[in-house]
């Protein structure tokens, strides 16, 4: 008989593969691959039992088999920093102290940064290398939280800010730092108490809910939002002056004026335009020279390129750039000489731009005029203020008809996107919130823009300059293409998918359904298919708005990326030593993401603040009914927008009474799988308010009439049969379930809102106890759960007693 080892592969060759294979190998795989015997299965086991227990090999997560020190294939990564290419460097969660742990690079999709730990997947690229994937960024104990407290027996509860965050937390006294109930804190997680509720500290208190400016200060620290400038920074700016004219061009004489908002905190560019006797005009667009007071190296340029952006709240603003810069030596103020980067373009009769010519000079705005004033004045009411600026007025707004004209031959897109205004009152409180109206004069200040930083790009590409940050919105990915095109082939409307789409392809359909009640649908449904506005050091032009050239020029005091563009003009034309310099210009890759990372930050930091001022205005209004139209529909709740509030909220679809609600996917629609009934997205309906949270920005309804009644689809009658209550459906009660929301309640002689996990439960001493339910988190399940479990340990206890009677 033979010898079993001799069957068995030797020490060395189980090295020698394993240290050929990339990426750990389950034993049985390792045993096929070195053709081990089924014979021989139990011996080859102990012997890499052997090997383990000896570190000559390892096994790591899944129990796969790899060579010493090779990483496993799915990993936990701290993300430590970047590299000098920007690119974000990790080490392997356990190995920080190794000197010689492994170099791995991780991909930037999914934007994890600095600091983050994530579930990765690792690929080995040579020695010692490894290349990253994102999985998903995990959830840290030691990562702070931000929330309101609320007070519980023993301490307080934390009314979480985040709607997606599924835990409870609580905060004994002597962890609070003697806050007191309706404070805005931020906490740090100490341990898990029982029932799944973490136990937390307070780090620092932050205001009262109650304060005017609450919901804008919960966004900027949930989004960490840079909001106080260091000392050496307002420090540089101290001796800071206006320079004089020397070598600059002056344009002081030039009735360069500013139109922007009413409510407008800082004026960055101005315009001024003549008309020439062949028809066309010459128009000049000067704007806030930032550069001459921004310098690389300098303490304020860091600090600038790590805001990336300022962020607009609707009661203040977060600026990129110190006050002492932005609301005064770069706004372009009535009457006051500034700095100023300024072009003056040539457009022809028919809206092209035939020449441009960048000049770094002196000037001096001569009045700051609003939207509505100037749209007033051109139409026939001038105020005693435009009416000294008519001739100017009026030649903005002949060559903006002409620009129009351009626009419409390349074939844009376009998005009218409405957007909400809050109006408040000088002490802070909202007093209504409406419709932000779009006026000619707002289109004109656009259409100029657009111009000057179309110059910009194609002036830099001209002068060949090494590094261009250009304001890209690539093609619409073709998955995007198709879903749109299967959504319009119900509508019996299509674009091209043979790679010939182009913008004025959506504009006509959003043109053929303007006015119809499909309007509102397909706009929503254009906006999802196109790809996202980013900034980077290649050109793949702009899309949307049909240019193959364009680099954002028009706003240095708020965005980053123009500061960059002003640099590259400087160097380019020579108009100083304060243009870009080499190291700047090898980390522009890095700076475009790092910049179109903070962008989107606060576009998700302003939009979760309006949420929440809309909330606070709609608290009182439970109960009330409002029109609303459906903008989304998913396997588990309809996602709505009030008509006259521009509101956000939810409807779930457990909660519509009657029937079983399925998603079905191709028709955008939830339908009822018994009556037929079907709300389908784009559809207006009747709400009711049920709950609201403005904490969380959240607000539940309920359908009170709407959608239409039709035949069940086979293929979801076909999937009822099959699963009953399961498979995907939602089911409607006949009223709906407890609410997940906050409800008010009475607390010395003080109407205020508990969050639904600390809903008053009544005893002697007046506490309140803490409730499982909260908003969004884990409630649909609560009661069928616990019955579940109560039925399993019922037959556990009978099966144990049969067990002991035998």
């Amino acid at each position: 008989m033979n010898n079993p080892e001799q069957l068995l592969p030797t020490k060395q060759e189980i090295l020698d593969y394993l240290a050929s294979h990339n990426a750990p190998i389950l034993q049985r795989d390792l045993g096929k691959a070195l053709h081990v015997s089924m014979s021989s299965k139990h011996d080859f086991r102990e012997l890499l039992k052997s090997m383990i227990e000896k570190g000559q090999i390892e096994r790591g997560m899944g129990k796969k088999i790899s060579a010493k020190g090779l990483l496993n294939e799915v990993c936990t990564l701290n993300i430590t920093h970047t590299d000098n290419d920007g690119e974000l460097i990790a080490v392997a969660e356990g190995t920080e102290k190794n000197s010689a742990s492994p170099l791995i690079h991780v991909e930037n999709h999914g934007a994890p940064k600095v600091g983050d730990r994530i579930l990765a997947r690792l690929s080995k690229q040579d020695a010692n290398v490894y290349s990253a994937k994102l999985i998903r960024v995990l959830s840290d104990d030691s990562k702070t939280v931000l929330g309101i407290l609320q007070s519980a027996k023993g301490g307080f509860m934390l009314d979480n800010a985040d709607k997606k965050d599924r835990n409870d937390y609580f905060i004994a006294t002597q962890d609070s730092m003697d806050c007191e109930d309706g404070d805005m804190v931020l906490v740090v997680q100490l341990g898990r108490g029982k029932n799944r509720v973490r136990n937390v500290k307070v780090t620092e208190r932050i205001g009262k809910i109650s304060d005017a400016d609450s919901y804008s200060l919960l966004s900027i620290y949930k989004f960490d939002i840079p909001n106080k400038f260091p000392d050496a920074v307002v420090k540089e700016t101290d001796n800071m002056v206006v320079p004089p004219l020397g070598n600059r061009t002056d344009l002081r004489h030039i009735p360069l004026v500013t139109i922007d908002g009413s409510d407008a905190r800082d004026f960055d560019d101005a315009v001024y335009c003549e008309k020439l006797d062949n028809g066309g005009f010459k128009l000049l667009v000067a704007i806030a020279d930032v550069s001459h007071y921004v310098t690389i190296k300098s303490a304020l340029d860091d600090n600038a390129e790590e805001r990336g952006n300022s962020v607009y709240f609707p009661d203040r603003v977060v600026p990129m750039l110190p006050e002492k810069l932005s609301n005064r030596l770069c706004s372009l103020v009535p009457n006051e000489e500034r700095a100023c980067m300024a072009v003056w373009m040539d457009i022809d009769k028919e809206g092209n731009m035939t020449g441009y010519k960048f000049i770094r000079g002196l000037m001096r705005s001569h009045a700051r005029l609003t939207y509505e004033q100037v749209q007033t004045a051109y139409n026939g009411n001038p105020c005693e203020l435009t009416v000294n600026y008519m001739n100017e007025i009026n030649n903005l707004y002949k060559s903006f008809e002409v620009l129009l004209q351009s626009r419409e031959r390349r074939g844009t897109l376009e998005l009218e996107l409405p957007e909400r205004q809050v109006i408040m009152n000088k002490k802070g409180r909202i007093t209504s919130i409406v419709p932000r109206i779009r006026l000619d004069s707002h289109k004109l200040i656009e259409e100029f823009m657009i111009s000057a930083n179309v110059a910009s790009a194609k002036a830099l590409e001209k002068k060949k300059s090494p590094a261009i940050m250009y304001r890209v919105h690539d093609v619409p990915l073709t998955e995007k293409v198709n879903a749109l095109q299967t959504s319009l082939r119900e509508m019996d409307m299509s674009i091209p998918t043979d790679g010939s789409l182009q913008p004025r392809h959506f504009t006509q359909i959003l043109r053929k359904v303007k006015g119809t009640q499909d309007a509102n649908l397909i706009s929503d449904l254009v906006l999802r298919s196109q790809s996202q506005a980013v900034y980077s050091p290649d050109n793949l032009g702009h899309f949307g708005l049909a240019l193959t050239h364009y680099a954002h020029f028009t706003s240095p005091i708020r965005r980053y990326s123009d500061l960059l563009v002003h640099r590259a003009l400087i160097s380019a034309y020579g108009f100083g030593d304060d243009g870009l310099n080499d190291k700047d210009i090898a980390r522009f890759e890095s700076i475009a993401e790092h910049i179109s990372t903070t962008e989107r930050r606060a576009s998700k930091a302003e939009r979760e603040a309006m949420d929440r001022y809309v909330a606070h205005f709609m608290q009182d209004k439970v109960g009330a009914q409002f029109t609303a139209r459906i903008n989304g529909v998913t396997g588990f709740a309809m996602f709505i927008n009030l008509e006259e509030t521009g509101a956000d909220g939810i409807i779930f679809l457990k909660n519509i009474p009657g029937d079983y609600f399925a998603h079905d996917e191709a028709t955008s629609s939830a339908i009822g799988v018994r009556k037929g009934m079907t709300y389908r997205m784009g559809d207006v309906i009747t709400v009711e308010l049920l709950n609201i949270s403005p904490v969380k920005g959240a607000m539940e309804f309920a359908i009170t009439s709407g959608g239409t009644k039709g035949e069940v689809p086979q293929h979801l009658k076909q999937q009822k049969e099959r699963y009953g209550n399961g498979g995907g459906f939602s089911r409607g009660n006949d009223r709906p379930s407890r609410s997940k929301f906050k409800k008010p309640t009475v607390r010395n002689n003080k109407e205020i809102e508990l969050s639904s996990h600390e809903q008053p439960s009544s005893d002697k001493t007046g506490d309140s106890k803490p409730k499982k339910k909260k908003l969004f988190g884990r409630t649909e399940a609560t009661t069928i759960n616990s019955k579940k479990t109560k039925k399993r340990k019922r037959k556990r206890r009978i099966k144990a007693k049969n067990n002991t009677n035998l």
